[in-house]
């Protein structure tokens, strides 16, 4: 450290123990560690550590006036490419050699083409959310945050040599220009990420300048250190031990939202005063701890293990159905580690000689050519084997027209608004509506058929994300209370509706993590009017005693409320599909039914006390039409009952028609 008793390019070995600390959690995570669900943050432990570490060496170089462009983009290549596109095109080979859908097969390309591209996270930030379930079988989704890493390392050295350049030029204090520049840095990303708007907190979560915060806190902390500022020994051990706190509980206890969270805020904060902290001639805590050899070894195969471990745990998460144990998931990331240290020896080593070699400055264009030669024949290779249209090796007869869909049957009149509704039946003058969220999408071939033996006519209202309660709304369907109010408007002008069905995905609304881990769309209901506070249990009861009301207030005599189906873990047919590949059972598929009433039991005490409170309402209960007495699956024998994870096939609809005729024919016919 300039001005601290350290030449400027002394290896700081307590940054590698750092390291350490950083892998462990993201491994910790993804492996499904217990008490570690906030392990993700490791990414932004990352970030700060490279923000410091690159920052530092950019901000000596362009200070001292001999900055190499070509020669820092050349170390840069060798320290991340050969390691980057070595694990990129094995888990594009050994990819077939797993139960990957051929669908998945193609997004892996696709992927593999924007890793090499150094993209890839804006390729994954408009196809998966991080934490969506159907993220766990993309191998390559790790590398959104190199992608990130390496648009920083494109942007800074130019960010920093101009600045530099500007304030010599001025004859201000380059390293305070810097200073300043960073807090600016600091303030202005942190602000960008902050109000991001909700709609797109995909993107805001993997894009690069939702980020710079991160990196620019780390860099504060490299340009303080060069100006010879280092904490007194009490102030380094009080960092230290706030800085391993505030990780602590970043990974214990994680911050819930869009990004930033509380846990990226505590875990960046944390990790730039353990940075801070270890600055000094005197020895401190962190220094202590973070210089074991045992934790410097780790991050010293950091990198490799980071690049191993997600392909090895989808591999093997995809040969189990998406389903292994504790023991299997740490087996797993050991296997990766394995691989890790030999990635290390036999590549890292060798291309960290080349780095420091002296020869380096000769031969620096040329590196960088290969590197950008490599990264572009790895993407049009990905690219030119993305195979034709995925076909499942199940049959997917089961799946036909109207399995689910938007309704475009026969229309006997307009729908209001945009509201997706369509009209079934035999007759011309609508008797039943269908109302509920995309639910009710599934009643489109059960109502046509039970319409049309009885000359009647149903309409069909499909609101997705919103149940069918007007005087509730969802935070996150903004046109959910418009297109109920439209709703209950054409019910007024249509007084031949004698019969109402009531569906919705009752579940979803609780503010609870639904079994497929899907998040963007899980909110809890509101209140449109009246004191906020209530549960969400209190807002359906009263929602629907409202509801109940203005039916029959309208003529409505028969009210039919369809309980919670069970919803699985991912999608029935690309489940099945991988089971007929792996030769897994397929029971694997559904989900326990204990785990399903769990779910729903205060869900089903709130519909049966309103079915039991209301003389004009039945309540039916379709987990008995794909649950036995242990589990509740989505195929019975060769019949595919769902089509995803929370949806009637045409079979599972059929199915629902013969179990519940009795009560399908109440709604239309009456007693």
């Amino acid at each position: 450290m300039i001005g601290a008793g350290r030449s400027p390019d002394t290896r700081l070995v307590y940054v590698d123990g750092l390291r350490a600390l950083a892998i462990l959690a993201v491994i910790g995570f993804h492996a499904d560690v217990p008490f570690m669900p906030g392990g993700f943050v490791g990414v932004d432990i990352f970030f700060v550590i490279s923000g410091f570490v690159i920052t530092r060496q950019i901000a000596i170089s362009a200070i001292a006036g001999h900055f190499s462009f070509t020669e820092f983009f050349a170390r840069r290549a060798l320290r991340i490419l050969p390691p980057l596109l070595l694990v990129t095109a094995l888990t594009v080979l050994l990819a077939r050699f797993f139960p990957l859908l051929p669908a998945e097969i193609t997004e892996l390309h696709r992927s593999a083409a924007a890793t090499a591209a150094i993209i890839s996270n804006y390729f994954f930030s408009f196809k998966f959310g991080y934490f969506a379930k159907h993220s766990e079988i993309q191998p390559l989704l790790h590398t959104w945050s190199l992608g990130v890493e390496e648009q920083y390392y494109l942007i800074a050295p130019a960010f920093l040599v101009g600045l530099v350049a500007l304030a010599k030029k001025r004859d201000l204090d380059a390293l305070r220009v810097l200073i300043a520049a960073c807090v600016i840095a600091i303030v202005v990303s942190f602000a960008v990420a902050w109000f991001w708007p909700v709609s797109l907190h995909r993107l805001g979560f993997y894009a690069m300048w939702t980020r710079i915060w991160q990196f620019s806190l780390g860099a504060l902390v490299g340009l303080a250190s060069l100006r010879g500022l280092a904490w007194p020994g009490l102030a380094r051990q009080l960092a230290t031990l706030i800085g391993l706190a505030a990780i602590a509980v970043a990974v214990i206890v994680p911050g819930l939202g869009n990004f930033p969270t509380s846990g990226a805020i505590a875990a960046t904060i944390g990790t730039a005063l353990l940075l801070a902290a270890g600055l000094g001639q005197s020895p401190a805590l962190v220094t202590r701890i973070f210089s074991l050899r045992a934790l410097v070894a780790i991050g010293l195969v950091s990198y490799s293990w980071y690049l191993w471990h997600w392909p090895v745990l989808v591999f093997a998460r995809a040969n189990h159905l998406m389903q292994i144990g504790l023991p299997a998931r740490i087996l797993a990331a050991l296997a990766a580690l394995g691989l890790a240290v030999i990635t290390y020896f036999w590549l890292e080593r060798a291309t960290r000689q080349l780095r420091h070699h002296n020869e380096l400055p000769r031969y620096a264009s040329r590196i960088v050519a290969a590197g950008l030669a490599g990264s572009a024949g790895l993407a049009i290779v990905a690219l030119l084997s993305v195979g034709g249209p995925p076909r499942h090796p199940i049959s997917t007869a089961s799946l036909e027209v109207n399995a689910i869909s938007y309704c475009r049957g026969e229309r006997i009149g307009q729908p209001p608004g945009d509201i997706n509704a369509c009209f079934v039946g035999g007759g011309t003058t609508p008797n039943v509506i269908v109302w509920g969220d995309s639910h009710a999408w599934m009643f489109y071939r059960i109502a046509d058929a039970v319409a049309k033996s009885g000359d009647r006519t149903a309409a069909v209202f499909a609101l997705p994300g919103c149940p069918p309660t007007p005087s509730l709304t969802v935070p996150f369907t903004k046109t959910c209370a418009g297109q109920n109010d439209t709703v209950s408007r054409w019910l007024s002008e249509h007084p031949a509706i004698d019969g109402a069905i009531l569906t919705a995905r009752w579940a979803l609304y609780n503010g609870m993590p639904t079994p497929s881990g899907k998040e963007g769309i899980v909110s809890t209901l509101v209140r449109r009017s009246g004191p906020a506070g209530a549960s969400y249990l209190e807002l359906l009861r009263e929602g629907l005693d409202r509801q109940i009301a203005e039916l029959q207030a309208r003529g409505i005599k028969r009210i039919l409320i369809v309980g919670p189906l069970p919803e699985l873990r991912q999608s029935a047919v690309d489940c099945l599909a991988r089971a007929g590949l792996s030769g897994s059972p397929l029971e694997r598929c559904g989900t326990q039914k204990v785990e399903f009433q769990a779910r729903v039991s205060e869900i089903n005490r709130v519909l049966t006390a309103v079915a039991r409170d209301h003389a004009a309402v039945r309540l039916i209960d379709p987990a008995s039409l794909v649950c036995n007495e242990s589990d509740c699956l989505p195929a019975d024998g060769p019949d595919i009952l769902y089509i995803d994870d929370n949806h009637l096939s045409r079979i599972g609809a059929d199915r629902f028609r013969e179990r519940f005729a009795n009560d399908l024919m109440w709604v239309f016919k009456g007693p």
